[in-house]
């Protein structure tokens, strides 16, 4: 079994990582020409759009992370009528989430300027953009994406990472030619509109190729629709937090500084984001595979499993890291700029923020596969309000630097802390989370030597272009790998990770 997981999990992962190198690729060339044809208020106006419909995204209520939780069960005991009931339910669900918001999103639409600082943009309409950027979010409702978590369920990344890594491709090419062409922003959203609906027809035919036994008919029973409903409402408090984090971050850059500034802030987002992606692949590879250990084995191997997975993931944020401070200006530099360019202060609490993230990543996994939605609402709802009234006092007194500080210090005190506490206190139950928080005091303070060096010593290298990033990521890296080795290799969580490569 423990291969078995192993092989999925690495089927997932290298699927996971092409079909990021192919988002990265295309993505990057494609925000760069929009940038440089259109203007960076353009990568602003579509920051912002996303945010706003990610915050009505609310009304998923998580429920695409409950239904795999409620697959895992049925799926290893081959209980076929469960899985068809789960999947019609879920489809029935789907379809009054996308009415819901497709309404609340018409709502919206008188109040836009109220959320944009200073003129909007004259060459378009932004009410007309922001209708596209709403038809697309709400499609994805109607048309198959509950089948993603049949395949997700199933430890089948692999095939959802296949299926965006071509729609991605296709998708990037016709933006590209039409903003090459003819420089239309609408044509351009319109594009993201009909590639949607793309993504979901595939998804809907592998899903019925590798999986042609499932059918969305039954009933699920009113038991487990209680246990359901009572888990989704926690879910729903940890969305409204994670939402918060970002979206709520560049609503309030825009209503209080404006649209260039949240450009500025969204490429720096971006870099972040990217490497959180690459970091997702491995997350993604083997949540299905956490999920699965929860339900058949002990909760003392889960937690020595965790340990293990917290130590290589804690190595490659430490190297990500070390790179990203190295880089970040340097890189920013030479895509966008200096006018495009953030305080040095805000880069380094943009990295510590990566770092932050990280820490919680996977101790997720084990919240999200023993199904703690509910027993982690406090944790989400202090995170969300404090992260919220941070952002709006510190962006009067340290502008677009206060956002990003309030967000951090809201993630540190109320995820890493609390949310680790619940962990043990709700499932683990072994009274070993000093131990957890001593091993992740090490990491960080390794993390941070790392970073310092890395800093002190690309400081001391001349940009050159291109080939002074190559050469200053090429040190980082070394550096990063370098100080984690010589501090952990003589532990016992490196001998595990070394025997499971």
């Amino acid at each position: 079994m423990n291969n078995i997981k192993t092989m999925n999990a690495l089927r997932n992962i290298k699927a996971g990582t092409i079909n990021k190198l192919i988002s990265l690729l295309f993505q990057f060339v494609l925000r760069t020409i929009v940038i440089y044809s259109l203007g960076a208020e353009y990568i602003g106006i579509g920051s912002l759009f996303v945010s706003i419909l990610n915050m009505l995204n609310l009304a998923e209520l998580g429920f695409s992370s409950a239904m795999v939780y409620f697959l895992y069960k049925p799926i290893v005991e081959k209980d076929k009528k469960q899985i068809c009931a789960l999947l019609n339910y879920y489809k029935k669900i789907y379809r009054y989430i996308g009415i819901i918001i497709f309404l609340l999103g018409v709502m919206i639409i008188p109040f836009l300027p109220f959320f944009i600082k200073g003129d909007i943009l004259k060459e378009i309409n932004v009410y007309v953009v922001y209708v596209l950027y709403l038809i697309n979010n709400v499609f994805g409702y109607f048309f198959y994406s509950y089948k993603t978590a049949l395949l997700d369920a199933h430890q089948r990344n692999d095939l959802i990472s296949k299926i965006q890594s071509l729609v991605t491709i296709f998708k990037c090419v016709v933006q590209i030619f039409v903003l090459l062409v003819w420089k239309d922003y609408y044509l351009y959203t319109i594009a993201i509109l009909v590639f949607t609906i793309v993504q979901n027809l595939f998804t809907e035919y592998c899903s019925q190729r590798y999986y042609p036994e499932y059918m969305c008919k039954g009933e699920v029973e009113d038991e487990l629709k209680k246990d359901m409903i009572h888990r989704i409402k926690g879910l729903l408090i940890s969305r409204i937090c994670n939402v918060s984090r970002n979206c709520f971050d560049s609503i309030v850059i825009s209503a209080f500084i404006g649209l260039h500034a949240v450009a500025v802030y969204d490429n720096y987002y971006y870099i972040i984001k990217t490497l959180e992606g690459f970091l997702f692949i491995i997350t993604v590879g083997i949540s299905a595979g956490i999920g699965d250990s929860i339900a058949r084995d002990s909760r003392e191997k889960n937690y020595q499993d965790m340990k293990k997975y917290s130590f290589l993931y804690a190595w490659i944020s430490c190297v990500s890291t070390t790179c990203l401070i190295g880089l970040y200006q340097p890189f920013m530099k030479l895509w966008v700029g200096e006018s495009l360019l953030l305080s040095t202060e805000t880069m380094i609490c943009f990295c510590i923020y990566f770092y932050a993230l990280r820490i919680g990543d996977i101790r997720s996994l084990y919240v999200t596969g023993a199904g703690l939605w509910w027993e982690e609402r406090f944790r989400s709802i202090l995170e969300a309000t404090t992260n919220i009234i941070l952002n709006l006092i510190l962006v009067n007194i340290y502008g677009l630097f206060g956002v990003v500080l309030g967000t951090l210090i809201s993630l540190v005190i109320f995820n890493i802390f609390y949310g680790s506490r619940i962990v043990f206190e709700c499932y683990f139950k072994n009274n070993k989370i000093k131990e957890y928080y001593f091993m992740h005091l090490k990491y960080a303070f390794v993390t941070l030597l790392s970073s310092l060096i890395a800093y002190c010593v690309c400081e001391g290298i001349v940009d050159g272009g291109i080939w002074g990033v190559c050469i200053k990521g090429m040190i980082c890296t070394t550096i990063g790998i370098i100080i984690f080795y010589i501090f952990f290799r003589k532990s016992n969580e490196y001998e595990n990770v070394k025997k499971s490569i």
